[in-house]
């Protein structure tokens, strides 16, 4: 008779495998790491999945700056608003779309 903990183990590794298997044809992460409930395997049926990316630094400055721009119209800070970290995000992000808008209209 299978355990409980056995059958969650099994379970744990074949959602991690679909997990490596949805991300592995992604190529704009580096690498993703898992965090969270699921990772420290204390996850229940109303578990959501957090997956930390760190994008390549191999990203043309377009598809970068693409990203950046996404994440500055659309993001919710969730740590960093006491500090300057996430204003100076929006900052450079807002003046290099305005020189890439520029540079745009103004080139021969």
């Amino acid at each position: 008779m299978k355990t409980v903990a056995a059958f969650e183990a099994r379970n744990r590794f074949f959602e991690l495998l679909a997990a490596q298997q949805t991300l592995r044809f992604e190529p704009l992460p580096a690498f993703a790491v898992l965090v969270g409930s699921r990772a420290t395997g204390t996850a229940h049926a109303a578990s959501d999945w957090d997956i930390a990316l760190q994008w390549s630094p191999a990203l043309d400055g377009l598809t970068n700056l693409a990203i950046r721009a996404s994440v500055a119209e659309e993001g919710v800070p969730l740590t960093g608003q006491e500090s300057l970290a996430w204003p100076q995000f929006l900052q450079r992000t807002g003046r290099e779309l305005e020189d890439f808008y520029w540079d745009k209209q103004h080139s021969a």
